[in-house]
């Protein structure tokens, strides 16, 4: 995936994008979310993200699938990951939960 054949998304950029992947991990191996992560499948991620620009542009490489499977297997944004893009990440989590909505009272006059 280079950054020419992304040229009709301006907000794709591979430094920008490696430097969300690096955070990502980061957060997921210092908060306490109910389980470890695979350092061995993260460090191939990783590397992935970080060879993007070497990706084949038919959008069907092994490098893409493994970036796809580990996002997919941790519940993570493509859209925060590649664009910057928070809206589905936010929303989605926020649709994840159940939150029991406050009882209106009727007033009577």
């Amino acid at each position: 995936m280079t950054d020419s054949a992304n040229s009709m998304n301006p907000q794709y950029c591979s430094a920008a994008t490696l430097a969300r992947a690096e955070q990502m991990l980061d957060i997921l191996r210092t908060r306490d979310i109910g389980w470890r992560l695979n350092e061995q499948w993260a460090a191939k991620f990783l590397d992935c993200v970080r060879r993007q620009d070497e990706w084949s542009d038919d959008g069907d490489s092994e490098e893409m699938r493994t970036v796809l499977e580990w996002m997919l297997a941790h519940g993570q944004s493509l859209d925060w990951l590649w664009m910057g893009v928070p809206l589905p990440m936010i929303c989605g989590g926020a649709r994840a939960v159940r939150i029991p909505r406050p009882r209106l009272r009727l007033v009577q006059s």
